[in-house]
């Protein structure tokens, strides 16, 4: 990635750094984040964005922290934290303005016009999601049931399916 982000230059390249912020006695921990920071940027790699995971938003005074020890700003670190479903995080990163951050980051500004992207309908389904209530009992066989991984993309090819039949009925 160092070679590269030389060969094509800054202006080109937008490391992103995905980090866990674990919460510990009530307190959110910014140290296993900045030691990653630490141990990338050992590696001549220096993020421009960091998403923070957490289950809780993060705290003000954390991003802060974080964007001082970590030399970003303070708005380029975002807090991904635990939402109801997954459909919820473009809208969680649209909040905190991911599109104009990575586009001042690659200096797209004059060349593009950033604007709110119309995230309305992505927004319904997200919510409708939410309120799903319906059980559906469906029996898969095979020789790994117990490893829960070990069928995962059928899970996941299944659950995809539910919601297309649910939006397109």
């Amino acid at each position: 990635l160092r070679q590269f982000q030389f060969r094509v230059g800054d202006e080109n390249f937008c490391l992103m750094f995905v980090s866990l912020v674990p919460i510990l006695s009530d307190e959110q921990k910014t140290k296993p984040t900045q030691h990653g920071v630490r141990d990338l940027r050992s590696l001549g790699l220096s993020p421009k964005v960091i998403f923070c995971r957490c289950p809780i938003p993060l705290a003000q005074e954390c991003k802060d922290k974080i964007s001082a020890f970590c030399h970003v700003g303070p708005k380029n670190v975002i807090s991904v934290h635990d939402v109801n479903n997954v459909y919820h995080v473009p809208l969680l990163l649209l909040q905190q303005n991911l599109h104009r951050i990575i586009a001042k980051e690659l200096h797209l500004e004059s060349v593009m016009q950033i604007e709110n992207p119309d995230m309305k309908s992505w927004s319904e389904m997200a919510h409708r999601l939410d309120g799903f209530e319906k059980d559906v009992k469906i029996a898969l066989i095979g020789k790994y049931t117990g490893l829960q991984d070990s069928y995962l993309s059928v899970i996941k090819s299944l659950k995809v399916s539910c919601i297309v039949c649910i939006f397109c009925s």
